[in-house]
């Protein structure tokens, strides 16, 4: 059979074998206006909060929120972590807010708002919600704290690269293998953020599972600090008390390279793919593919993940 995945400005297939068990991990729509019901509701429980926005493309996903937003917040600020840094100063003018390192204080009350595959993406020891605000905080380099007494409410939204509104993915059994693209540009422009994508897939896969990465990473890494991040992580350097965004991702990609193999489709050069993630690199997704099938033979059960940055699979549904 022919699978089509998202790459870069186009579209690329892989041939897979009609006996392999592949099941797509694709979340279903949500009703329109989902989110902009639980914005409201959550405002209505709040006097006027300051309110923080993790943000992760598109803008049109904030489009009908940010207006209820305005008109019941004190500040409004974005968290543009989880963009490759030369690209925030463009996001933040598309938002029309500021950014949260300009934030000097928080109040009694805030509102954060994040995308629904956060919480795999940065792991689950953080103390939730205000662990995650306080990493939020020292990423970005703000002057602001958390007080003690703060009420943070947390909402988690799904949507997909077009800011549709979309619910979690479901998978009956976690998969031996999963094929997971970035979902074309701009999120697999560079490898800062398609490395977001197979953090976030590795959910799906079971222990000792391999995961491939269709990413075409046309731009290069994104970040030169990435590099030097994941670098530090495979020698166990500590990342020191104010975490980076790329320490974070190193971090995180450590984890899952340690539990699965990493198989990456990429234009990147092979010695970065090998040399600095580990990982075993090709040029096409048909060769990673291949080199995926020698491993687990022809009929073993993979999922796909179309949109990776964007898609969470439920944990119910790997347990």
């Amino acid at each position: 059979m022919e699978i089509w995945l998202k790459w870069g400005e186009t579209s690329v297939f892989f041939d897979a074998p009609d006996e392999l068990e592949l099941a797509p991990a694709k979340p279903s729509p949500e009703a329109p206006d989902h989110y902009q019901n639980l914005v409201a509701q959550a405002l209505s429980n709040l006097s006027e909060p300051v309110v923080i926005i993790d943000y992760l493309p598109p803008a049109r996903a904030y489009a009908d929120i940010l207006p209820i937003l305005s008109g019941r917040a004190s500040d409004i600020h974005a968290s543009l972590w989880r963009i490759p840094p030369d690209q925030r100063r463009g996001a933040l003018g598309e938002l029309g807010l500021t950014a949260l390192v300009e934030a000097r204080s928080l109040g009694s009350e805030v509102l954060l708002l994040c995308h629904n595959t956060t919480r795999q993406l940065i792991g689950d020891t953080l103390d939730w919600p205000r662990g995650y605000l306080e990493l939020l905080l020292k990423m970005e380099g703000a002057e602001a704290t958390v007080p003690p007494e703060a009420r943070i409410t947390v909402l988690e939204l799904g949507y997909d690269s077009q800011g549709t509104p979309i619910a979690t993915a479901n998978l009956a059994n976690a998969a031996d293998s999963v094929v997971v693209s970035a979902g074309g540009a701009p999120y697999d422009s560079t490898l800062y953020t398609s490395l977001q994508a197979l953090i976030i897939a590795s959910r799906a896969c079971s222990e000792d599972g391999s995961l491939l990465l269709a990413a075409e990473c046309a731009q290069g890494i994104g970040s030169p600090l990435l590099a030097k991040a994941l670098y530090e992580a495979q020698k166990g350097m500590a990342a020191g008390e104010h975490a980076s965004p790329e320490q974070i991702l190193a971090r995180r990609y450590l984890e899952v390279a340690r539990r699965l193999r990493v198989i990456l489709a990429t234009s990147l050069p092979r010695a970065l793919s090998q040399g600095l993630l580990g990982a075993r690199g090709f040029d096409t997704v048909q060769e990673g593919f291949t080199h995926l099938l020698r491993i687990h033979s022809r009929s073993h059960r993979s999922a796909l993940i179309e949109e990776g940055v964007h898609t969470y699979v439920a944990p119910a549904a790997v347990a």
